[in-house]
């Protein structure tokens, strides 16, 4: 008979090259404590040969090959039906297959668990960024407890990093808010997903050991791609736009200096046809005045330079 552990990590899985590497941090975890769910999107690799490599009863996984691929067109679809496969956990830490977690993760994490008595309802891993082969490229570190107002000006400032895979939920607040939002490409839905979980009582750092982010070129983060910077502008926009719902005015006027920072950051790859496109959103959404778009339509040469001077 399956034992239901307080922990359910569950693994969206798609893409083979690094699979290998994931499961072997998660099976090499000091505390097992813990039941694996393995989600695969319809891959056309063969992931489940990989998978059973690690089946060796060391850890209570779930493989499941769904029939279709979500993932490509609705990824928050695919990371709700891969949470759907867990079996009543209290938590849930949404993972992914091409990462990896220090190996006293999961036991850091229930010793904060057990430390906090359960005070929160998300806890946080520190983050180092690797590259392909495993070496550090830098961190991302948070404070003890953040709120959601530093929270979201952090990452706006891009003082800090935020990626999905170093979170851990609780059962009773996903449902509260109802699962991940939705947003095109899943862009910002991590995010925003963490600040409604976060509202009420802040998000717990875990000390003492990391998850290892991996910056591939096979994710969607580093794309400059012109269409898809133009759909990951849009989101960042609705982003605004549902965060000033969430916070009230205190944020407006910190919103109108994130959008300018937005339109440095995307200019070169969108190009002045999308550089109107993202102001006529942002106007349209109430994110910005009539006043600042008209100022914004004629900043595009100054946002270049500002651009190139970084």
């Amino acid at each position: 008979m399956r034992k239901i552990y307080r922990l359910a990590i569950v693994i969206p899985a798609y893409k083979p090259d690094y699979l290998f590497n994931t499961l072997q941090s998660i099976y090499s975890q000091s505390c097992k404590d813990f039941n694996l769910y393995i989600g695969d999107d319809c891959s056309p690799y063969d992931l489940k040969q990989i998978t059973d490599k690690f089946d060796d009863g060391l850890v209570q996984q779930v493989y499941k090959r769904f029939e279709t691929n979500l993932g490509g067109k609705d990824l928050v679809a695919q990371w709700e039906r891969c949470i759907a496969l867990t079996q009543g956990e209290d938590w849930i830490w949404l993972f992914s297959d091409d990462d990896v977690m220090g190996e006293k993760c999961v036991e850091n994490f229930y010793k904060e668990l057990d430390r906090t008595k359960c005070a929160y309802d998300l806890y946080h891993f520190n983050v180092k960024v690797i590259d392909g082969n495993g070496h550090v490229l830098g961190d991302s570190v948070y404070q003890d407890v953040m709120h959601v107002e530093s929270f979201y000006k952090l990452k706006a400032m891009a003082k800090i990093e935020s990626f999905v895979v170093e979170n851990v939920f609780s059962r009773k607040i996903y449902d509260q808010v109802g699962g991940f939002s939705k947003f095109p490409l899943a862009w910002g839905s991590d995010t925003f997903t963490w600040m409604l979980m976060m509202k009420d009582k802040g998000m717990k750092t875990v000390p003492d050991d990391y998850v290892y982010w991996r910056s591939s070129g096979v994710n969607i983060t580093p794309n400059r791609n012109r269409e898809i910077s133009i759909v990951k502008a849009m989101s960042d926009i609705e982003l605004m736009r549902r965060t000033g719902i969430l916070l009230g005015k205190s944020i407006r006027g910190f919103n109108v200096r994130y959008f300018f920072r937005m339109l440095v950051h995307y200019c070169d790859d969108i190009g002045y046809d999308g550089f109107k496109i993202l102001i006529k959103k942002a106007f349209e959404q109430k994110t910005i005045n009539r006043y600042v778009s008209f100022f914004s339509y004629a900043s595009y040469p100054i946002c270049k330079l500002i651009k190139h001077i970084r």
